[in-house]
């Protein structure tokens, strides 16, 4: 591919112009299927990796900065206590047992920081957190821009990907708990998203079927209750759920304001936003596929019902007897065209 300087319009290996809508549709084409999946494990995993390493830090934080108060607090109240004056022997024993207490107490939580290279390990997350930053901030911008001003999906894909393998071969020993807690935070409120990628698997699955008769049994089962949801003629059910939403959200909004203005969730959204818009679309073409298909082999079933009933056939482990053809079998793949 080349282009012309005396020409606006993208010229193909074939020589012959593509006009400007059809450029956009190629980059429309461009930034969706394998490539925009593609683009959405990276993002994801990568605002995964970002809220782990967030709340590592500040647990690791947290750790340091309780070390360093209790020095302070036992070093002032070693020497506050030394310069008061003391005329009792009991009283010299109880000060000298919590100086004593107090110094070994200091020892031992300056050990474990060391030990535990409490400090190491928080300066590597921080580091480790802003590569992940820059390079999943490189993707989003791209995507919260018009699909006409985008660079191609597969060129991100082909300049980012070492990058991406580096950063993953980079491990770092973070407790589980954290890593639980991270995924809670992302993932507690985008339960539409997983649902509609459940469905949209599904409905591929039933599409891409060869068995008729597992074909209309799983269509016929996800299809109305698929329909009871997204066609409800109930509008006040959904204006009661958005209401029990919108209340929850303020009882919580302490609470969630600051996971919803995470990078990490701001990442996480621009990528579901854009996956979840075009597998809307995709789920509702793979359903009038499926309806389609479903609907032909029901009006050849009925065909094959009435036809056979004028005619008089004792089935007898699987072979039709009184046909002139009585070694023929009745198979589910009869029905197919």
């Amino acid at each position: 591919m080349y282009i012309d300087e005396n020409c606006p319009s993208i010229y193909m290996n074939t020589g012959k112009p593509v006009s400007p809508s059809l450029d956009i549709s190629i980059k429309e084409e461009n930034w969706s299927g394998a490539n925009l999946e593609t683009l959405s494990q990276w993002i994801q995993i990568s605002s995964l990796q970002i809220e782990i390493l967030d709340i590592a830090i500040q647990y690791f934080r947290s750790i340091v900065r309780r070390n360093v108060l209790l020095g302070l607090i036992f070093s002032t109240a070693s020497g506050s206590l030394s310069l008061s004056q003391t005329n009792t022997a009991n009283q010299n024993i109880f000060y000298n047992i919590l100086f004593t207490v107090l110094s070994f107490s200091m020892a031992i939580f300056t050990g474990l920081i060391k030990i535990y290279q409490i400090q190491e390990r928080l300066e590597e997350f921080i580091q480790l957190k802003q590569e992940w930053i820059g390079f999943s901030v490189t993707i989003t911008t791209e995507i919260q821009l018009p699909v006409k001003q985008r660079v191609p999906a597969l060129e991100i894909i082909t300049k980012n990907k070492n990058k991406y393998l580096d950063l993953l071969k980079h491990d770092v020993d973070i407790p589980n708990f954290i890593k639980s807690q991270a995924y809670k935070h992302l993932y507690h409120d985008k339960e539409q998203y997983i649902q509609n990628m459940k469905l949209y698997k599904k409905l591929k699955e039933i599409a891409s079927c060869t068995d008729e008769k597992y074909f209309l049994k799983t269509a016929k089962q996800t299809l109305d209750r698929d329909i009871a949801v997204t066609y409800c003629e109930e509008p006040c059910y959904w204006t009661n759920c958005t209401n029990q939403l919108y209340k929850f959200f303020m009882t919580n909004k302490n609470k969630y304001a600051g996971e919803k203005t995470a990078l990490s969730n701001i990442i996480l959204t621009v990528i579901m936003e854009e996956e979840n818009e075009q597998i809307t679309s995709k789920m509702l073409e793979l359903m009038n596929q499926i309806r389609e298909r479903k609907a032909f082999l029901e009006s050849k079933m009925n065909e094959y019902s009435v036809s056979d009933s004028f005619r008089p056939l004792n089935i007898y482990n699987g072979t039709t007897k009184g046909c002139p053809n009585r070694d023929s079998k009745i198979t589910v793949t009869d029905l197919s065209v």
